[in-house]
């Protein structure tokens, strides 16, 4: 557009966005069948970050589609940012990576934004928090010990301990919903020409170690449901980035996205009955909600910025 500059077309465009959005709303709330499914989905709100302000920060999302995204961090005073949000269990605190200066550790802020303090203050990095069903700790990745491992401390930052104490690459962790096992994934043992990890469960003191899949491509961000039955993940092993389930065994695996676009970041909602990730398909990355077996997509969010990690 001649004369018009490069902030002013990205505002533009941000206001047609919106726009879509509201369009998308409204008709979503006006019909029947899908009327039905927005009082499915009118649980708490969905986490997620994106950088629609020019630094990464945590949004909340109305699952059912209505109204606009609201933010909760705001980093810039702290010359940071802030990403990877997840939800306590009982909804009143959110644990997050919080980067300053280079340097990410895990903060927790109040569910309303306020109350911000940080859990970890270590010069290594400090990732991917993870609540306990019971609320009483958070798992979460860090390198302080050279190469990346699984730590769990308090939910109040005290008794920072290494559970997997390993030389492989161990990442992402998320717990089983009676607080007894940690998912995660590992490079340990991997075989194949393209290294990526595969899915363990441990016991949470890193005993029982068992490994879940075996695969030649990188399974990775994986979540129990919260009635323990399936597991959501991510993977590669088609090719392009998309998204799977599985039994807690490792078995009855079952791919739920397909291209166009790569699928990642899934998470499941509170009642088992839909899972939130973000995803390319249209060009730039949204969240995009679906129910557990793959139907009825929909896109949730519509900015030009990237909408990335969400949690619900």
């Amino acid at each position: 557009m001649r004369g018009v500059s490069r902030t002013n077309g990205i505002e533009i465009m941000r206001h047609l966005y919106r726009s879509i959005a509201w369009v998308a709303a409204f008709l979503f709330a006006g019909h029947g069948e899908q009327a039905s499914g927005r009082d499915q989905l009118s649980q708490r709100p969905i986490l997620f970050d994106s950088d629609r302000t020019g630094r990464q920060e945590i949004y909340t999302l109305d699952p059912a589609g209505s109204g606009l995204p609201q933010q909760l961090t705001s980093s810039a005073e702290l010359n940071g940012s802030s990403s990877f949000a997840s939800w306590s269990p009982d909804g009143q605190r959110i644990a997050f990576i919080l980067t300053v200066d280079g340097n990410a550790d895990i903060a927790m802020i109040d569910a309303d934004g306020s109350n911000l303090r940080r859990l970890t203050t270590h010069p290594a990095a400090d990732l991917y928090p993870a609540w306990s069903p019971d609320g009483s700790q958070i798992a979460f990745g860090s390198s302080r010990d050279g190469n990346r491992e699984i730590y769990v401390m308090n939910a109040d930052g005290n008794d920072q301990r290494n559970t997997t104490n390993h030389p492989a690459f161990d990442s992402r962790p998320s717990w089983s919903p009676d607080g007894s096992q940690i998912l995660f994934g590992s490079d340990r043992g991997h075989v194949g020409d393209r290294p990526g990890p595969n899915l363990f469960l441990m016991h949470h003191d890193g005993s029982r170690l068992r490994q879940l899949t075996h695969h030649d491509r990188a399974d990775m961000v994986a979540r129990f449901s919260s009635d323990g039955r399936l597991i959501v993940f991510a993977s590669n092993r088609a090719g392009g980035q998309q998204i799977y389930t599985m039994n807690p065994d490792g078995s009855a695996v079952r791919q739920l996205t397909f291209p166009p676009g790569t699928h990642g970041g899934p998470a499941w909602s509170p009642d088992v009955s839909w899972v939130v990730f973000h995803s390319e398909r249209d060009g730039n990355p949204e969240i995009y909600v679906m129910k557990a077996d793959g139907s009825a997509l929909r896109r949730l969010t519509f900015d030009p910025a990237s909408d990335l990690h969400p949690s619900w």
